[in-house]
């Protein structure tokens, strides 16, 4: 970004045996929603108009949504809510009518650690090798939206922009499911693209559960954005298992 700002994403999380791929994904999902500054936020609930100020670090998690996409309940949400704000970040917890307001109480610290860590690697790379720190830096998560202009190209032969991985599942889903766009934003859909290949570590294997989501009767109308084939992609799996289908983590 043009600050030098990233969204935080703790990895050290990820190799703790005590979260689950869930527990993971939730907290990704409440990083993502925190507020950067203070400042109000509007949005509808159910026939109606709220306005609420938030200050930094603080996100509004609708449960009812989340509980559906991670295809949990809402008091496993509320669970896992409890798990993570005790074992790995402190949040505070607020119910409202339209969903909860969740205060992540280290967020500065976490965006400090995880930002700092960024700008070391980067300084370190660059010292050594500023033409192989150039081509690394394209395939790193804080950079998914880097221009990949490390080859030039040929006179009059189009550029391409960012990791083609992620280029290429964009597309498939707008061609599969013949959408001249995809909901959310584009940052979002690449965001969730670039967690499917690091999710089913090929290509391929999202490809397999964009197809399978293709000629699925129940699936076929209800994929719009990269989120949804993230978020219910076992599920997609699961049901073209029961017609003897390929399990996604069986491409890898």
């Amino acid at each position: 970004m043009a600050n030098g700002w990233k969204q935080p994403m703790p990895t050290d999380i990820q190799w703790d045996d005590r979260f689950s791929f869930i527990d993971r994904a939730l907290l990704r999902e409440i990083l993502t929603l925190c507020q950067r500054q203070d400042g109000p936020i509007q949005f509808n609930h159910a026939g109606k108009h709220y306005a609420v100020e938030l200050k930094r670090g603080q996100c509004i998690l609708k449960l009812a949504v989340i509980s559906r996409e991670l295809g949990i309940d809402r008091k496993s949400a509320h669970r896992k809510l409890d798990f993570i704000s005790k074992w790995y970040t402190e949040m505070n917890i607020k119910g409202m009518p339209f969903g909860c307001i969740i205060t992540v109480k280290d967020y500065d610290r976490l965006t400090e650690m995880d930002n700092k860590a960024h700008s070391q690697r980067t300084m370190k790379e660059q010292s050594k090798d500023n033409e192989r720190t150039a081509k690394e830096t394209v395939e790193t998560v804080e950079n998914v939206e880097t221009v990949n202009n490390t080859i030039p190209n040929r006179i009059g032969e189009p550029k391409e922009y960012g990791n083609p991985n992620v280029n290429l599942i964009l597309e498939t889903i707008k061609t599969k499911f013949n959408l001249p766009i995809l909901d959310g934003t584009l940052t979002e859909n690449r965001r969730y693209a670039y967690l499917c290949l690091n999710r089913f570590k090929s290509i391929e294997a999202v490809i397999l559960v964009i197809d399978t989501a293709k000629d699925d009767q129940f699936w076929a109308n209800k994929i719009s954005s990269v989120k949804q084939i993230y978020y219910n992609a076992v599920k997609i799996m699961s049901s073209a298992k029961k017609g003897g289908g390929l399990d996604v983590y069986e491409t890898r």
